[in-house]
Protein backbone atom coordinates (compact mmCIF):
# COMPACT_ATOMS: atom_id res chain seq x y z
CA UNK A 1 0.00 0.00 0.00
CA UNK A 2 0.67 3.77 0.27
CA UNK A 3 3.89 4.45 1.75
CA UNK A 4 4.96 7.73 2.48
CA UNK A 5 8.36 7.78 2.49
CA UNK A 6 8.46 5.82 -1.23
CA UNK A 7 6.19 8.78 -1.98
CA UNK A 8 8.56 11.58 -0.89
CA UNK A 9 11.66 9.74 -2.23
CA UNK A 10 9.75 9.58 -5.86
CA UNK A 11 8.90 13.07 -6.03
CA UNK A 12 11.82 13.93 -5.13
CA UNK A 13 13.52 12.12 -8.08
CA UNK A 14 11.00 13.30 -10.57
CA UNK A 15 10.97 16.94 -9.20
CA UNK A 16 14.86 17.20 -8.87
CA UNK A 17 16.34 14.63 -10.71
CA UNK A 18 18.68 15.02 -13.60
CA UNK A 19 20.35 18.50 -12.05
CA UNK A 20 16.18 20.22 -11.56
CA UNK A 21 14.90 18.74 -15.12
CA UNK A 22 13.19 16.20 -13.13
CA UNK A 23 13.55 12.05 -13.54
CA UNK A 24 11.22 10.51 -15.76
CA UNK A 25 10.17 7.42 -13.86
CA UNK A 26 7.61 4.73 -15.34
CA UNK A 27 5.77 2.32 -12.97
CA UNK A 28 4.11 -0.85 -14.69
CA UNK A 29 0.19 -0.70 -13.85
CA UNK A 30 0.12 -4.38 -12.49
CA UNK A 31 -1.69 -7.59 -13.55
CA UNK A 32 -4.41 -9.25 -12.75
CA UNK A 33 -5.74 -13.01 -12.43
CA UNK A 34 -9.38 -12.09 -11.15
CA UNK A 35 -12.25 -10.61 -12.65
CA UNK A 36 -15.89 -9.46 -11.89
CA UNK A 37 -17.15 -7.32 -14.18
CA UNK A 38 -19.45 -5.71 -12.13
CA UNK A 39 -17.36 -4.73 -9.17
CA UNK A 40 -14.30 -4.29 -11.23
CA UNK A 41 -12.51 -6.35 -8.05
CA UNK A 42 -9.02 -6.71 -8.95
CA UNK A 43 -8.21 -4.70 -12.31
CA UNK A 44 -7.65 -1.42 -10.44
CA UNK A 45 -4.34 0.15 -10.79
CA UNK A 46 -1.28 -1.17 -8.06
CA UNK A 47 0.11 1.32 -6.10
CA UNK A 48 2.96 3.13 -7.17
CA UNK A 49 2.00 3.74 -10.50
CA UNK A 50 -1.11 5.50 -9.76
CA UNK A 51 1.02 8.29 -8.05
CA UNK A 52 0.34 11.60 -10.25
CA UNK A 53 4.36 11.70 -10.60
CA UNK A 54 5.12 8.93 -12.30
CA UNK A 55 3.73 7.43 -15.85
CA UNK A 56 1.84 4.58 -15.36
CA UNK A 57 2.04 1.93 -18.34
CA UNK A 58 -0.43 -1.42 -19.01
CA UNK A 59 -0.06 -3.75 -21.22
CA UNK A 60 -0.80 -4.47 -24.80
CA UNK A 61 -1.23 -7.54 -26.80
CA UNK A 62 -0.19 -7.92 -30.76
CA UNK A 63 -3.69 -7.26 -32.06
CA UNK A 64 -3.11 -3.76 -29.76
CA UNK A 65 -5.70 -4.39 -27.54
CA UNK A 66 -5.18 -3.42 -23.83
CA UNK A 67 -4.36 -7.11 -22.32
CA UNK A 68 -7.43 -8.18 -21.06
CA UNK A 69 -8.24 -11.55 -18.55
CA UNK A 70 -8.79 -15.31 -20.62
CA UNK A 71 -7.84 -13.24 -23.58
CA UNK A 72 -5.83 -15.40 -26.34
CA UNK A 73 -2.29 -13.81 -26.16
CA UNK A 74 -1.39 -15.73 -22.52
CA UNK A 75 -4.30 -16.89 -20.84
CA UNK A 76 -5.00 -15.99 -17.29
CA UNK A 77 -4.04 -12.46 -16.53
CA UNK A 78 -5.08 -9.09 -17.67
CA UNK A 79 -3.24 -5.68 -17.20
CA UNK A 80 -4.98 -3.62 -14.74
CA UNK A 81 -6.03 -0.35 -16.10
CA UNK A 82 -8.74 2.86 -15.62
CA UNK A 83 -8.14 6.03 -13.57
CA UNK A 84 -5.02 7.59 -13.30
CA UNK A 85 -3.53 5.12 -16.40
CA UNK A 86 -1.33 7.40 -18.82
CA UNK A 87 -0.06 4.74 -21.76
CA UNK A 88 -0.02 1.29 -22.54
CA UNK A 89 2.94 -0.82 -24.46
CA UNK A 90 3.14 -4.07 -25.76
CA UNK A 91 3.61 -6.40 -22.67
CA UNK A 92 3.45 -10.21 -24.54
CA UNK A 93 5.72 -12.29 -25.81
CA UNK A 94 8.47 -10.06 -25.18
CA UNK A 95 11.78 -12.32 -26.20
CA UNK A 96 14.22 -12.27 -23.32
CA UNK A 97 17.29 -14.35 -22.17
CA UNK A 98 16.48 -16.76 -19.50
CA UNK A 99 18.65 -19.37 -16.63
CA UNK A 100 19.85 -22.88 -18.10
CA UNK A 101 17.44 -25.78 -17.22
CA UNK A 102 15.03 -25.63 -14.60
CA UNK A 103 16.17 -22.52 -12.93
CA UNK A 104 14.80 -20.90 -15.92
CA UNK A 105 11.43 -19.50 -16.49
CA UNK A 106 11.66 -21.63 -19.59
CA UNK A 107 11.12 -24.58 -18.47
CA UNK A 108 8.96 -23.88 -15.66
CA UNK A 109 5.33 -23.60 -14.89
CA UNK A 110 2.87 -23.76 -12.10
CA UNK A 111 0.27 -26.53 -11.73
CA UNK A 112 -2.32 -24.40 -9.25
CA UNK A 113 -2.15 -21.64 -11.88
CA UNK A 114 -4.81 -20.86 -14.75
CA UNK A 115 -7.60 -23.77 -12.73
CA UNK A 116 -4.62 -26.17 -12.24
CA UNK A 117 -4.39 -26.87 -16.10
CA UNK A 118 -0.81 -28.54 -16.46
CA UNK A 119 2.22 -26.42 -17.99
CA UNK A 120 -0.54 -23.77 -18.23
CA UNK A 121 2.37 -20.98 -17.06
CA UNK A 122 5.08 -22.32 -19.66
CA UNK A 123 6.69 -19.72 -21.30
CA UNK A 124 8.42 -21.91 -23.73
CA UNK A 125 5.81 -22.85 -25.38
CA UNK A 126 1.28 -23.65 -25.55
CA UNK A 127 -0.21 -20.13 -24.58
CA UNK A 128 2.89 -17.99 -23.93
CA UNK A 129 4.02 -18.66 -26.95
CA UNK A 130 3.09 -17.94 -30.77
CA UNK A 131 2.68 -20.58 -32.61
CA UNK A 132 5.65 -22.40 -34.16
CA UNK A 133 7.89 -20.03 -32.33
CA UNK A 134 9.22 -22.60 -29.35
CA UNK A 135 12.47 -21.27 -28.00
CA UNK A 136 15.89 -22.53 -26.98
CA UNK A 137 16.33 -23.05 -23.53
CA UNK A 138 18.39 -19.93 -22.85
CA UNK A 139 15.36 -17.72 -23.95
CA UNK A 140 11.96 -16.86 -22.99
CA UNK A 141 8.79 -15.28 -23.73
CA UNK A 142 8.48 -12.20 -20.81
CA UNK A 143 5.71 -10.78 -20.50
CA UNK A 144 3.11 -8.76 -17.74
CA UNK A 145 3.34 -4.73 -17.44
CA UNK A 146 6.63 -5.64 -15.79
CA UNK A 147 7.72 -6.25 -19.76
CA UNK A 148 5.62 -3.52 -20.58
CA UNK A 149 6.70 -0.58 -18.75
CA UNK A 150 10.70 -1.23 -19.91
CA UNK A 151 9.37 -0.96 -23.47
CA UNK A 152 7.56 2.70 -22.63
CA UNK A 153 10.98 3.65 -20.49
CA UNK A 154 12.75 2.73 -23.73
CA UNK A 155 10.64 5.35 -25.45
CA UNK A 156 11.44 8.21 -23.03
CA UNK A 157 15.87 7.07 -23.09
CA UNK A 158 14.80 7.82 -26.98
CA UNK A 159 13.33 11.00 -26.43
CA UNK A 160 15.63 12.13 -23.87
CA UNK A 161 18.40 10.88 -26.50
CA UNK A 162 17.06 13.12 -29.33
CA UNK A 163 16.78 15.90 -27.06
CA UNK A 164 18.43 15.83 -23.81
CA UNK A 165 17.73 18.80 -22.20
CA UNK A 166 13.83 18.24 -22.20
CA UNK A 167 11.95 18.26 -18.44
CA UNK A 168 10.48 15.25 -17.33
CA UNK A 169 7.23 16.69 -17.89
CA UNK A 170 8.05 17.73 -21.48
CA UNK A 171 9.05 14.07 -21.55
CA UNK A 172 5.47 12.90 -20.36
CA UNK A 173 3.60 15.62 -22.82
CA UNK A 174 5.46 14.04 -25.60
CA UNK A 175 5.31 10.29 -24.85
CA UNK A 176 1.08 10.70 -23.87
CA UNK A 177 0.90 13.20 -26.63
CA UNK A 178 1.86 10.94 -29.86
CA UNK A 179 0.58 7.68 -28.79
CA UNK A 180 -1.55 6.00 -30.98
CA UNK A 181 -5.07 5.66 -30.29
CA UNK A 182 -5.90 2.19 -30.92
CA UNK A 183 -7.72 -0.98 -29.63
CA UNK A 184 -11.14 0.83 -30.77
CA UNK A 185 -11.43 2.46 -27.41
CA UNK A 186 -13.01 5.63 -26.76
CA UNK A 187 -10.74 8.85 -26.22
CA UNK A 188 -12.88 11.20 -25.40
CA UNK A 189 -11.26 12.81 -21.93
CA UNK A 190 -9.15 14.73 -21.68
CA UNK A 191 -5.85 15.64 -23.59
CA UNK A 192 -7.44 12.83 -25.53
CA UNK A 193 -6.97 9.95 -22.45
CA UNK A 194 -9.44 6.96 -22.21
CA UNK A 195 -10.52 5.05 -19.53
CA UNK A 196 -9.51 1.78 -21.17
CA UNK A 197 -6.04 2.58 -22.18
CA UNK A 198 -4.82 5.63 -21.13
CA UNK A 199 -3.81 8.05 -24.08
CA UNK A 200 -3.18 5.00 -26.11
CA UNK A 201 -0.16 3.05 -26.97
CA UNK A 202 3.29 4.13 -27.11
CA UNK A 203 4.92 5.32 -30.80
CA UNK A 204 8.22 5.55 -30.37
CA UNK A 205 8.71 7.11 -33.92
CA UNK A 206 6.29 9.78 -33.60
CA UNK A 207 7.90 10.70 -29.84
CA UNK A 208 11.21 10.65 -31.34
CA UNK A 209 9.96 13.34 -33.87
CA UNK A 210 7.99 15.37 -31.84
CA UNK A 211 10.96 15.56 -29.02
CA UNK A 212 13.01 17.04 -32.06
CA UNK A 213 11.12 19.86 -32.80
CA UNK A 214 9.21 20.64 -29.19
CA UNK A 215 9.09 23.68 -27.52
CA UNK A 216 8.27 23.82 -23.94
CA UNK A 217 7.99 27.72 -24.08
CA UNK A 218 5.19 26.91 -26.30
CA UNK A 219 2.16 24.43 -25.04
CA UNK A 220 1.30 21.97 -27.82
CA UNK A 221 -1.43 23.05 -29.53
CA UNK A 222 -2.02 23.50 -33.27
CA UNK A 223 0.42 23.00 -35.69
CA UNK A 224 4.18 21.50 -35.34
CA UNK A 225 6.14 20.79 -38.63
CA UNK A 226 9.44 18.44 -38.47
CA UNK A 227 11.80 20.74 -40.14
CA UNK A 228 13.99 20.47 -42.12
CA UNK A 229 12.79 18.11 -44.93
CA UNK A 230 13.76 15.18 -46.58
CA UNK A 231 11.21 13.08 -47.98
CA UNK A 232 8.75 13.88 -46.16
CA UNK A 233 6.76 16.76 -44.61
CA UNK A 234 5.61 15.62 -41.25
CA UNK A 235 3.21 17.36 -39.28
CA UNK A 236 2.09 16.96 -35.65
CA UNK A 237 -1.79 18.61 -35.30
CA UNK A 238 -3.22 18.93 -31.65
CA UNK A 239 -6.77 20.29 -31.00
CA UNK A 240 -7.99 21.13 -34.84
CA UNK A 241 -11.50 21.30 -34.73
CA UNK A 242 -11.97 21.74 -38.74
CA UNK A 243 -10.14 20.07 -41.81
CA UNK A 244 -7.78 21.90 -43.07
CA UNK A 245 -5.81 22.08 -46.54
CA UNK A 246 -2.31 22.84 -46.58
CA UNK A 247 -0.50 24.47 -49.60
CA UNK A 248 3.47 24.74 -50.54
CA UNK A 249 4.87 27.74 -52.65
CA UNK A 250 7.98 28.13 -53.75
CA UNK A 251 10.29 30.68 -53.00
CA UNK A 252 8.66 32.42 -55.85
CA UNK A 253 5.16 32.31 -54.28
CA UNK A 254 3.79 29.31 -56.87
CA UNK A 255 1.49 27.06 -55.75
CA UNK A 256 3.35 23.85 -56.18
CA UNK A 257 1.04 21.50 -53.87
CA UNK A 258 -1.98 21.34 -51.44
CA UNK A 259 -2.74 18.51 -48.65
CA UNK A 260 -5.41 17.60 -46.58
CA UNK A 261 -5.66 17.60 -42.70
CA UNK A 262 -8.43 16.20 -41.63
CA UNK A 263 -9.59 17.11 -37.87
CA UNK A 264 -9.95 13.40 -36.53
CA UNK A 265 -5.74 13.09 -37.05
CA UNK A 266 -2.72 14.13 -34.97
CA UNK A 267 -0.37 13.09 -37.44
CA UNK A 268 0.56 13.67 -41.10
CA UNK A 269 3.11 12.06 -43.54
CA UNK A 270 3.27 13.72 -47.12
CA UNK A 271 5.44 12.61 -49.85
CA UNK A 272 8.23 15.59 -51.29
CA UNK A 273 10.68 13.79 -52.71
CA UNK A 274 10.09 15.10 -55.95
CA UNK A 275 10.54 18.89 -54.33
CA UNK A 276 14.56 20.07 -55.07
CA UNK A 277 15.97 21.64 -52.23
CA UNK A 278 15.68 25.01 -51.07
CA UNK A 279 13.14 26.86 -49.12
CA UNK A 280 9.20 26.32 -48.85
CA UNK A 281 6.25 28.43 -47.57
CA UNK A 282 3.78 26.29 -45.99
CA UNK A 283 -0.15 28.06 -45.68
CA UNK A 284 -2.65 26.29 -43.81
CA UNK A 285 -6.15 27.04 -44.88
CA UNK A 286 -9.46 26.38 -43.24
CA UNK A 287 -12.43 25.26 -44.93
CA UNK A 288 -13.76 29.36 -45.65
CA UNK A 289 -9.94 29.87 -47.12
CA UNK A 290 -8.26 31.58 -44.66
CA UNK A 291 -5.18 31.38 -43.63
CA UNK A 292 -5.30 30.18 -39.67
CA UNK A 293 -1.31 28.81 -39.66
CA UNK A 294 1.86 29.85 -42.29
CA UNK A 295 5.05 28.41 -41.12
CA UNK A 296 8.49 27.63 -43.23
CA UNK A 297 10.01 24.64 -44.31
CA UNK A 298 13.99 24.14 -45.36
CA UNK A 299 14.21 20.53 -48.02
CA UNK A 300 17.01 19.04 -48.28
CA UNK A 301 17.56 16.53 -50.79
Amino acid sequence: GPDPTLDNAINMAALNGRGGLGCVILVAAGNWFEYDPITKRDASVTYPANLTSVIGVMATTPDDKRKTYKQKWGDCWGSRFGEKMDVGAPGTHMLTTDLLGTDGYNNSWNDGFCGGIPNSWRYRDRNCALPGHNLPDDYSYFWGTSAAAPVAAGVCALILEANPNLTAPAVRNILTYTCDKVGGYSYNGPGGWGWALGYGRVNAYKAVLMSLVYDENLEINGITIVNPVSDKIRIFCRNINEDLKMKVFDINGKEIGNFNLHSQQDFFEFNVSNYISGFYILNFVDEQGNIVYRDKIVKFK
